[in-house]
């Protein structure tokens, strides 16, 4: 059903999540600046801003599908952890989520072509992780790789050597790309 797929991100586990499919897709970041955004939220902030994104690089590539995703982090403490501008506040997302649970919700939307007269759809799908309780010297490590840089929460699961104790969910889903979600959007504008 789908031929060519357009992924409206430039994220590496996106990406990689796709290379073990059969989906053809070539990368098309959305410029999308997310403060256009005021939902508060977290679900919904999600859904949306998959939605923009996805929307946005649609209008650019009208004969293909568009996927936009969205990933949010939602401490066990219910703060919203979106991206850490800056080290100390990757920091303080790192020692906050340290030996707890965090939510990881990841919204997707699916743009089908134009040609097909029908209407995208978008959802969410969430997973939750636990991390070890960490120790101020793996912070230290962790915060000086640099691999917290453009992550939702701090992490990044595909990198995230030794803070993360286990996932509960799809790990799909907190990588930033539910296959399980993609194939649900993909039924629903099929049936639609």
């Amino acid at each position: 059903m789908i031929t060519k797929l357009i992924l409206a991100s430039k994220s590496s586990g996106r990406k990689m999540v796709l290379k073990y499919t059969d989906i053809n897709y070539d990368v098309a970041p959305s410029e999308l600046d997310e403060a256009t955004c005021s939902e508060t939220d977290p679900k919904k902030r999600a859904q949306i801003l998959a939605k923009m994104k996805a929307e946005e690089v649609a209008e650019k590539y009208q004969d293909n599908w568009v996927l936009g995703a969205d990933t949010i982090v939602v401490s066990e403490s219910g703060e919203m952890l979106e991206k850490p501008k800056d080290e100390a506040d990757a920091r303080r997302m790192i020692n906050l989520q340290s030996g707890k649970k965090s939510a990881v919700i990841t919204g997707m939307c699916l743009v089908p072509p134009k040609s097909m007269g029908k209407k995208s759809e978008a959802d969410i799908d969430i997973a939750y992780v636990r991390f070890h309780e960490l120790y101020p010297e793996h912070i230290d490590s962790w915060i000086s790789s640099g691999k917290w840089q453009g992550c939702s929460g701090g992490f990044r699961l595909e990198k995230a050597e030794g803070l993360i104790e286990g996932v509960e969910g799809d790990r799909s889903t907190v990588i930033g790309l539910s296959m399980p979600l993609f194939i649900a959007l993909a039924k629903k504008i099929a049936m639609g």
